[in-house]
């Protein structure tokens, strides 16, 4: 409940930077649903996971050993 404010906040910031969904939203409600879903996607309240390292491994050009934990940002899946 606490991070719901800001998630508003995101909501509408995303929606006035981008009148062009902001108007196919008013014409089309029933797409509501899925912004919604977009929008968490987008401006989610925490910025990764830890994870542990199950296997030996490399990401981004740094080795990560089995066993280590490193934080795994979600936005480095969102291209």
């Amino acid at each position: 409940m606490k991070h719901r404010p800001a998630r508003l906040q995101a909501a509408w910031l995303l929606l006035i930077q981008n009148p062009d969904q902001q108007a196919m939203l008013r014409q089309h409600p029933d797409l509501i649903p899925a912004a919604v879903e977009e929008i968490l996607r987008l401006e989610t309240p925490t910025s990764g996971m830890w994870r542990r390292a199950t296997a030996d491994t490399e990401i981004g050009g740094v080795d990560i050993p089995e066993g280590a934990f490193f934080d795994g940002p979600f936005c480095s899946g969102q291209s």
